[in-house]
């Protein structure tokens, strides 16, 4: 486990206290192979690749691409 999401404020000290038992190991793990510089260069490029797509091909579907 490396997180989990709450919705709820109430939900709180449940989180707080399972956030105790995480692994700090594979938390790094998580957040590098999401959220790591290269990573998120990637993405932001994507994005910004559909958007250009449309702008020149409105109406074009762009879908997503990998």
């Amino acid at each position: 486990m490396t997180g989990s999401v709450r919705h709820e404020v109430g939900q709180l000290p449940i989180a707080i206290e399972e956030a105790g038992r995480l692994e700090p190991a594979a938390v790094r793990a998580y957040t590098l192979q999401r959220f790591d510089v290269p990573v998120m260069i990637e993405a932001y490029e994507r994005v910004y690749q559909q958007i250009f797509a449309r702008m020149h091909h409105p109406g074009r579907p762009t879908g997503r691409q990998r």
